[in-house]
């Protein structure tokens, strides 16, 4: 008889269980306890029933933390008390989701059997109350809208903090935003006590509940906690305005330590560049380092007037620029080049007797410029100028953690993710500009400089009446030739050939080694031409290949306040 009992006792359970064919819940029963402070302590107690489809592990809960009011939307923190299945503590876990917080309940290492589970969940969540013309409200969601399976009875009961009286209450059911529908009873169990109740709710619906009661009871915020509320509802737009403060201020220090120049000496017309510097090399200090699309053509025509080449420009039946740079085998007043610009021609013609200068890639031509700039860095670097590139890793240190810690705020507050790109882009930008401003001449180079720029000056200015007020040079052909490249490394081609009578240079201009018809030396404009072909001779071509509700001006609604969320099985 007893293991007839038995067995009897089996069956029926079993019976029950299989009357079901899907997972849903039974029951569920929301505890909610309004704090002083503002939060809620909330306890669920859910039964469900487990069929091994969605529920294997365990169950979870999601929580919104963005709650929205009439002045805008704040962030909520949710903090886990206990979590308990059939009376036993169960492990859970908690994870940050879009718009707010998931709590996996279970271990993914014990899959349940099927049958019935009683689960109950206390967690309390900051900044549910809202308070206004005396009067405190809590509106509150109590299941959510997002739950993978239906519910066969929802109750929920509040208590006011101090059991305080409930002025008024409210309630709404069905999918979110319907404000027609209350299809829940409610009844007092106390002045500060009130109970509400629904059943068979379906997939996607829920049970949204409004309580008032006086302001008078409710606790001040301390500043502390204001800071850190204020904090949490706009941490990105704090992290990004102190970061970028900060970073601009790191910047400013380094510059005023590193990227000062030193003092710009009076600038004095010069009749010639400075002993043995090439074209390249004046432009080069001048562009602070950097390389200049009129380097290559200002040094080619350096070596043509010294004799060594010839520049020829050549028609074609698309029209494009095309440059034939050859040896000048029949010059008769060759002069000594530099070592710099030995490297540059060897490395430009070497054996071959030409080579063509047009829109496509030339390795002769990356070449010798990539000689001449190198070479030009190796003597400048640390004599003339100082560029602090040492200075990027402490520019970038404090802009890569406000990056950071903005991404971390995205992630436990959320935010304006669009902030972090625009602020992370602000930063690199000042960072470049920064960068530019550390370039500093050194006091030989200063001086350099200030001969330089002298020397730019008479080119772009000498006429005659300036001329004629100091001992000035015989404008004759030879001197026209001596600056002629470096009146085209300033761009200041024209300027330079005007100052010089035609008579005087256009017969000489005509038997040179950089004569092209149709261009007058007064403007060879066809050097423009010649730079933008270089520079793309010079370049390798590449190689082939939901939030959470909130309180409205206009009532409530289902889903609407604090709360709400959804859960299912896992």
């Amino acid at each position: 008889m007893r293991y007839f009992l038995i067995l009897l006792t089996y069956f029926l359970l079993s019976s029950y269980t299989s009357l079901d064919r899907f997972e849903k819940i039974y029951s569920f029963h929301s505890d909610i306890q309004i704090q002083k402070d503002g939060s809620v302590l909330v306890t669920e107690k859910i039964k469900i029933l487990a069929l091994g489809v969605d529920i294997k592990s365990g169950i979870y809960r999601d929580i919104p933390l963005n709650f929205r009011l009439p002045e805008g939307k704040i962030r909520q923190k949710l903090k886990v008390k206990s979590v308990i299945r059939d009376g036993e503590i169960e492990p859970y876990k908690t994870e940050m989701i879009d718009g707010g917080i998931r709590i996996y309940i279970g271990s993914a290492d014990y899959h349940l059997p099927r049958g019935s589970y009683d689960y109950e969940i206390s967690y309390t969540l900051d900044r549910v109350v809202y308070c206004n013309d005396g009067e405190c409200h809590v509106m509150w969601n109590v299941n959510g809208n997002q739950w993978e399976m239906g519910i066969d009875t929802l109750s929920a009961t509040v208590s006011t903090p101090g059991n305080t009286e409930i002025i008024d209450f409210d309630g709404w059911t069905g999918r979110y935003g319907a404000d027609d529908k209350k299809d829940f009873v409610s009844k007092s169990i106390g002045i500060g006590k009130q109970v509400f109740m629904t059943d068979k709710l379906k997939w996607g619906t829920n049970l949204t509940l409004l309580v008032s009661f006086d302001e008078g009871v409710m606790t001040e915020a301390s500043f502390s906690t204001s800071l850190q509320y204020f904090f949490r509802d706009n941490s990105i737009l704090i992290l990004a305005v102190f970061g970028f403060i900060v970073s601009f201020l790191i910047n400013f220090i380094l510059w005023l330590k590193h990227g000062k120049d030193p003092k710009k000496g009076t600038i004095i017309p010069q009749f010639y560049p400075p002993n043995d510097w090439s074209p390249a090399e004046v432009l080069y200090l001048m562009n602070e380092g950097k390389e200049d699309d009129n380097m290559f053509a200002a040094q080619l025509l350096q070596l043509a007037v010294k004799g060594h080449i010839k520049i020829e420009k050549k028609d074609t039946k698309d029209k494009e620029d095309l440059f034939v740079i050859s040896y000048a085998e029949n010059s008769t007043k060759k002069q000594a080049l530099t070592t710099l610009e030995q490297g540059f021609l060897d490395r430009l013609l070497g054996t071959k007797e030409f080579t063509v200068i047009q829109n496509k890639y030339n390795p002769r031509v990356s070449i010798s410029l990539n000689y001449l700039i190198t070479q030009i860095e190796k003597k400048q670097a640390g004599l003339y100028f100082k560029k602090n590139l040492k200075l990027i890793l402490p520019q970038y240190i404090f802009p890569v953690l406000t990056v950071i810690g903005m991404v971390i705020a995205y992630k436990n507050f959320e935010g304006p993710a669009w902030l972090i790109l625009i602020v992370g882009m602000l930063m690199l930008i000042m960072n470049i500009v920064f960068l530019r401003l550390f370039y500093q001449p050194t006091k030989e180079g200063r001086k350099m400089l200030d001969h330089i720029l002298g020397l730019e000056r008479f080119i772009k200015y000498a006429d005659e009446q300036r001329i004629n007020a100091i001992n000035k040079p015989d404008m004759n052909f030879d001197y026209f030739e001596k600056n002629l490249p470096y009146a085209i490394a300033f761009g200041k081609a024209d300027e330079w050939g005007k100052k010089f009578p035609a008579h005087e240079i256009e017969t000489q201009y005509k038997s040179s080694n950089y004569y092209v018809s149709g261009y007058s030396f007064r403007s060879l404009g066809y050097f423009a031409a010649l730079s933008a072909v270089s520079s793309t001779a010079s370049v390798a071509p590449s190689a082939a290949g939901s939030s959470g509700g909130g309180f409205s001006g206009g009532g409530g609604f289902s889903g609407g306040g604090a709360g709400g969320g959804g859960g299912g099985g896992w």
